[in-house]
């Protein structure tokens, strides 16, 4: 058909050209339209293709190409398939469409079920979309199921329905989103907007919730049961059943569960799965684990979990290993994440030139592997392994090993070289610094000299090594606002030391075996199982002074509290060698205490010090809270939720907090196993 020729109420088959007007037609099975315009009614047997429909139905068969609805009268395309590449605009779809295609611009009538291919621009939802992929700005309405994947940028849904058992994942969900009380639908990897009203649904550790989202019944974390699997299920998978999974079940594994899953499973890992692996939950896995994985498995890595990959399994990682890693990922990684994989290398396995193509803008490698990173980064430190005979009741947290350097592998001048330097910066030559393994990562300064006598005992803060500008901050020993030294190495690296216990396992002996966990601030949980003193309870929580001192003549170790809870005096703890040191009591977990009273309105610049007290403003005005003696132990169970808590009243706070086992982490919320709470108070003034 020509250009402006007109055809109407008419049957076709074979192969049509149109570049004309075709309404009010039918095609039979197996005929193609390709071209021109529809109007009126067109019943499709066959296939029609590149088209501009303007007319009032087009029902049937097989569209394909560009199908623009231009129509206006309401025209509907109903009961169609779309081919693959096929882009339908605009208009009204009704019926069944089964498309692999995209849909942009268009309103799915009630009773319609859209299955499949991709939507685009905005949908006005009435019926039922299934299993499909948006790209959209804007898909509201109506009732969602099977597979949604939101991979647009700023693409919203919202007011949507979710069937049973439905998941949706990626972009952002606003207005109010309900689930089926009987089969929640799982959200992952999604933002929700403010205001959003949730009901009936498990959301995934990757979607994030503003202050304001209204949670309504059936909110719940994300679980392995929405995937149909249970703890046990993974103890026993196989290399093939592993390549079956979903790669969103590796959204929610929690680290434990990763832990628990065979090694051989792991040589079937695709990339894809690997790149839903939480950043926390990748701290679990094991070296044997990552001795099955292919190396393409690697190249899932993403900038957000690629850090949590733990020490003992960076330093198994190889050249080819290195090769493997997406190398984009690697540089848009948080730089204490780029420097913790690079000196966690192992020297022997890896040399500078390995690592070439994964350096990040701005950061240099020496010929001899020494690292600069960028002026005012974050950076991680060579981590020191924990002793290998380490008692089971004593837990350390993870420290710089002071004999590497920061650089590949460890390369580099060695910390102790340099913080000696630094200490001779500030008129301290006399004093020599040394990390016996036995004691666990302590670093023990030694007077010499005229100093001699004068020892002290620290842990340097990991977690906070940054990078300076020696031209600007002079090298040597400063104090911060809290009363902790602060130490800037020639080579520009600055970090803090924390007051710390000489010998954690001394100390446990010294407490009659009990337990001792030594906390990344410097407190210090101690369980006394010896004697327990009159007014006291066995658990005490301080922070030490780190200065060692011989104990007085005819005292023999153990724990030597003050008579009052709220004594300002400090407590003693007499070695088993004879030396002392004293502590004061502390909160358990500063960083959650800090993070716990900022949910107080008005107070700001809270400052743990090094006397165990915090320093905070609250309407302007300066208050310190003091700690008391003793830390009550407690019990819940297996299910319950705790979450850590501050309540204050008449001058006396109450600082309720999770207690893992020792090998495990302090955390400010503890939801699934029976655990122990401790709860521990102290006063607030003026100040």
């Amino acid at each position: 058909m020509t250009k402006g020729a007109s055809v109407s109420k008419s049957v076709f088959e074979g192969n049509i050209h149109n570049q004309g007007l075709v309404s009010n037609s039918t095609l039979k099975a197996g005929a193609l339209l390709t071209g021109g315009s529809l109007s009126g009614t067109t019943t499709n047997n066959g296939t029609i293709t590149n088209i501009d429909f303007v007319g009032t139905k087009l029902s049937g068969g097989t569209l394909s190409g560009t199908i623009t609805n231009s129509s206006q009268i309401g025209g509907t395309i109903s009961n169609v398939q779309l081919a693959a590449g096929t882009i339908v605009k605009g208009g009204i779809l009704a019926g069944n469409i089964d498309s692999q295609g995209i849909v942009s611009d268009t309103t799915i009538e009630p009773g319609a079920l859209l299955t499949g291919g991709r939507l685009a621009g905005t949908i006005t939802n009435r019926g039922t979309i299934t299993n499909i992929e948006f790209t959209g700005a804007k898909l509201s309405g109506g009732t969602l199921s099977g597979t949604i994947t939101n991979s647009s940028e700023n693409g919203l849904i919202e007011d949507v329905q979710l069937a049973a058992g439905t998941t949706v994942k990626g972009g952002t969900l606003a207005g109010e989103i309900r689930g089926d009380p009987n089969k929640p639908a799982l959200i992952m990897a999604a933002q929700i907007a403010p205001g959003t009203i949730l009901s009936n649904v498990h959301l995934s550790s990757t979607v994030q919730l503003p202050e304001d989202v209204v949670l309504g019944p059936g909110v719940e974390p994300a679980t392995l049961e929405d995937f149909g699997l249970t703890d046990e299920a993974l103890t026993t998978l196989d290399a093939e059943t592993l390549s079956e999974l979903e790669p969103a079940v590796f959204g929610v594994l929690e680290p434990e569960q990763l832990e628990s899953i065979p090694p051989e499973a792991f040589s079937a890992l695709k990339p894809e799965q690997l790149a839903e692996v939480q950043k926390d939950t990748l701290a679990e896995l094991t070296p044997e684990q990552f001795e099955q994985m292919p190396l393409e498995a690697l190249g899932g890595l993403t900038k957000d979990n690629m850090g949590g990959l733990p020490t003992d399994v960076i330093n198994q990682i190889t050249p080819a290993h290195l090769d493997a890693l997406n190398s984009d990922e690697f540089k848009q990684m948080p730089s204490e994440d780029v420097s913790k994989l690079f000196t966690n290398l192992d020297a022997e396995n890896v040399i500078p030139q390995d690592v070439e193509q994964l350096i990040p803008p701005g950061w240099q490698v020496a010929p001899d592997g020494a690292l600069t990173a960028p002026v005012g980064a974050k950076v991680t430190l060579r981590t020191l392994l924990p002793p290998a005979d380490l008692p089971a009741q004593v837990a350390l947290p993870s420290v710089p090993d002071f004999s590497a350097g920061f650089g590949i592998g460890g390369r580099g001048t060695p910390l102790t070289t340099n913080v000696t330097l630094s200490l001779a910066e500030a008129n301290l030559a006399e004093f020599v610094l040394s990390q016996p393994k036995e004691k666990g990562g302590v670093l023990l300064v030694k007077g010499t000299g005229n100093s001699a006598g004068i020892n002290f005992s620290f842990i340097p803060d990991a977690d906070n090594v940054i990078q300076v500008d020696t031209d600007e901050i002079p090298i040597g020993l400063s104090e911060d606002d809290g009363g902790f030294y602060t130490i800037t190495t020639p080579y520009g690296q600055q970090f803090k030391v924390i007051p710390a216990p000489q010998n954690p396992v001394e100390l446990s002996k010294a407490l009659g075996d009990g337990e001792v966990v030594l906390g990344k601030r410097g407190d210090v949980m101690m369980e006394d199982n010896g004697q327990t003193q009159p007014g006291h309870t066995a658990h005490q929580v301080g922070i030490f002074d780190p200065l060692i001192k011989p104990a007085p003549e005819g005292l023999s170790p153990g724990l030597y509290l003050p008579e009052s809870r709220t004594s300002s005096e400090p407590a003693k703890v007499v070695y088993p060698d004879g030396t002392m040191q004293t502590f004061t009591p502390t909160m358990l977990s500063p960083d959650t205490f800090t993070e716990e009273g900022y949910e107080f309105q008005g107070v700001k610049d809270i400052v743990f010090k090094a006397d165990g007290t915090y320093s905070f403003t609250y309407k302007g005005q300066p208050y310190l809270v003091e700690s008391h003696f003793g830390l009550q132990i407690g019990n819940f169970a297996e299910g319950e939720a705790v979450e850590a808590s501050i309540a204050p009243s008449n001058g006396i706070l109450t600082y309720t907090v999770v207690i893992e086992e020792p090998e495990e982490q302090i955390r400010r919320t503890h939801r699934g196993r029976g655990g122990r709470r401790g709860r521990s108070s102290g006063n607030y003034r003026r100040h």
